[in-house]
């Protein structure tokens, strides 16, 4: 952590000073770009592109972490969705559709570094598994025509809207937020904006909240600062299903 500025996310001066202070030290700036790791936190609208902007400027590499958005938001990624072009991009997870694997993407000149045409050494677990390769080839062909996202982004907007449409129903201290195909139910009204403002997150009422879906048979995160995401397999009976044991959990936890 000594080598590492932590700066609060969504905040152009705290990255403006930041940048300013350290630019001849930086190696990089890396950000997932949206906060999924601690449920949906979007960017503020040019947070992302002054990013893009300050590390360009000063020759610094911007690292984009697309574990969680790439694939499954879209076959190009957050970066097609916001406009941006990263020198290194990191891929995981939906890339294979479950099966092991890891991507590093990024310029030419950065990627040559790695061995056998550099010195940089890189390795993984299941470093070009053919059974991980053709599984991600197999799931990038499936999401080429579109069909899938658009199905699954109409999903996750259904449980959103119902969701929006029960916490006002039944008035509770809570809000929906949602991109695409993965949403999450934040128990407060304040508003979002990176990991400290996620904190007034009351987890005594998500554990209820759960904890009562789980009696219900829908298996949510352990952790309030999670998020919930709708797959390809899912359909509007299993929405329905979710909204209708919501409404359940809803009338037990307001009682």
């Amino acid at each position: 952590m000594a080598q590492t500025i932590v700066v609060p996310w969504n905040d152009v001066d705290a990255l403006e000073r930041a940048i300013s202070q350290h630019k001849n030290e930086l190696a990089a700036v890396i950000t997932e770009p949206i906060l999924h790791n601690i449920g949906v936190v979007m960017p503020k609208e040019g947070f992302l592109q002054t990013i893009r902007e300050l590390t360009e400027r000063h020759g610094i590499v911007f690292i984009l972490d697309e574990v969680i958005t790439a694939f499954r938001h879209s076959l190009g990624g957050a970066q097609k969705l916001f406009g941006l072009k990263p020198d290194l991009t990191t891929f995981a997870k939906a890339m294979a559709n479950g099966y092991p694997i890891g991507c590093l993407t990024g310029r030419a000149d950065i990627m040559n570094w790695l061995r056998p045409l550099g010195d940089v050494h890189m390795a993984g677990t299941y470093y070009s598994h053919l059974l991980s390769i053709a599984a991600s080839l197999a799931t990038i062909a499936e999401l080429e025509s579109g069909r899938v996202h658009e199905r699954m982004d109409g999903l996750g907007d259904m449980i959103s809207k119902g969701l929006r449409q029960l916490i006002q129903d039944f008035n509770l201290k809570a809000q929906v937020k949602h991109f695409h195909s993965i949403f999450t139910l934040y128990f407060t009204d304040a508003e979002i904006r990176n990991y400290v403002w996620v904190l007034s997150n009351d987890a005594d009422m998500y554990n209820k909240y759960r904890d009562s879906m789980r009696d219900q048979g829908i298996i949510l995160s352990t952790h309030h600062l999670k998020r919930c995401h709708v797959s390809a397999a899912h359909t509007k009976a299993d929405a329905n299903k979710f909204l209708v044991s919501a409404k359940k959990t809803f009338e037990k936890i307001t009682k």
